[in-house]
């Protein structure tokens, strides 16, 4: 089974690849590298890091709306925060388990304002 932290190093790697394809600066590549050092000395140090990353399906149920809702919100700018998987124009998207949190407390106060 492939851990969290196997994915989030896995987009980092996708993303340094994607912007070397693209032939894009050095300073791009070098935050890349900077982000994939920081979770080598932490893996190094024996600090847990977990991100737990939820599906579009997943965010949809818990927010109780259709998937293809989640994709038109994402297009407008709307919803909560997302990520994709690498750089790449058709990567998965996967949701932070806490910004979904933090958009449903959101929601929340501006349904009770």
């Amino acid at each position: 089974m492939i851990s969290m932290l196997s994915i989030e190093i896995f987009s980092i790697i996708s993303k340094i690849l994607w912007n070397l394809r693209l032939g894009l600066t050095l300073a791009i590549i070098t935050r890349h590298h900077a982000m994939m050092q920081v979770f080598i000395e932490k893996i190094s140090k024996g600090v847990a890091v977990k991100i737990d990353l939820l599906t579009p399906r997943e965010v949809a149920a818990q927010l109780r709306v259709h998937p293809g809702t989640l994709a038109n919100w994402r297009y407008q700018g709307l919803g909560p925060k997302y990520t994709k998987l690498s750089a790449a124009p058709n990567s998965p998207v996967r949701y932070k388990r806490g910004d979904v949190e933090a958009y449903l407390r959101q929601a929340g106060r501006e349904v009770a304002a």
